[in-house]
């Protein structure tokens, strides 16, 4: 037996909808420039980070 977690359509549409509401947004803890992809795995899996480790393609 498996369960859906993921929720219905419906369950998604509101949540978004309180987000959008809300104004939340992702925390950004650090951005790196994919010449620094290496880099961003490692501060990734330092465990040091708190948020979202994003990587930049192009300029």
């Amino acid at each position: 037996m498996s369960i859906d977690r993921r929720g219905s359509k419906k369950m998604q549409e509101d949540m978004i909808a309180v987000l959008e509401a809300k104004d939340v947004h992702p925390v950004i803890d650090k951005s790196f420039a994919f010449g620094e992809l290496k880099q961003a795995f490692e501060h990734q899996a330092s465990g040091a980070h708190f948020g979202k480790t994003t990587v930049t393609i192009g300029d």
